[in-house]
């Protein structure tokens, strides 16, 4: 069966910026919540401005795409949070197992740095 792989991709995009918009800052658990099982799978989003940052993972290779080109495009923004926010949406056992990234430089071994989307810059 031959599936439109560019239409389910523009679907994603209006659904993925429809509720940011809707819901402010959101968390990638919160968008892959929405989303649902479709958009969990094992790929990763790291930083490719400093070396071992991770944003984070157990996403599909679908949902990775799309994020890219909607931050890429600048429809879509990920702006570091607390890591508070990640426990206060589901809880310790979604985070990932790695350290906290304290700030956003480059770390000998993997960091994960907590981010929320939202659709407009953050300009503070």
């Amino acid at each position: 069966m031959k599936t439109n792989f560019s239409i389910s991709i523009d679907s994603w995009e209006k659904e993925i910026i429809n509720f940011t918009s809707k819901m402010g800052d959101i968390t990638y658990l919160e968008l892959l919540s929405f989303l649902g099982e479709k958009s969990k799978d094992t790929k990763s989003i790291w930083s490719n401005e400093y070396d071992n940052i991770l944003f984070y993972n157990g996403l599909s290779e679908k949902l990775v795409n799309i994020i890219i080109k909607l931050v890429n495009e600048e429809k879509l923004f990920m702006q570091p949070t607390s890591w508070v926010t990640y426990l206060t949406f589901a809880g310790p056992i979604t985070i990932p197992n790695i350290p906290i990234a304290k700030s956003q430089r480059n770390y000998k071994k993997p960091h994960w740095i907590p981010v929320v989307f939202r659709t407009i810059r953050y300009t503070g």
